[in-house]
């Protein structure tokens, strides 16, 4: 509850590397996931260097809507 680790804080860790020269680290928040869905996915796609075509894309952003994935639950 405190946030602590064995050797430092959560959140100092994290910090470190957002704070650090590493460019293979990408940090995605979860907020931008529910409010900037295809701009964060495109990102992740730009990060991994993938090759994907827009209609995929729409693909990814549809399937993983919270809707679609509680109608394939209940299904």
């Amino acid at each position: 509850m405190k946030g602590d680790l064995l050797y430092d804080r959560w959140d100092k860790h994290v910090k470190s590397f957002k704070n650090s020269n590493h460019s293979n680290i990408l940090f995605i928040h979860y907020e931008d996931l529910i409010t900037n869905k295809k701009e964060t996915i495109l990102e992740i796609v730009k990060f991994l260097k993938l090759n994907i075509n827009n209609k995929r894309i729409k693909n990814i952003v549809d399937v993983t809507q919270f809707e679609y994935m509680k109608n394939k639950l209940e299904k």
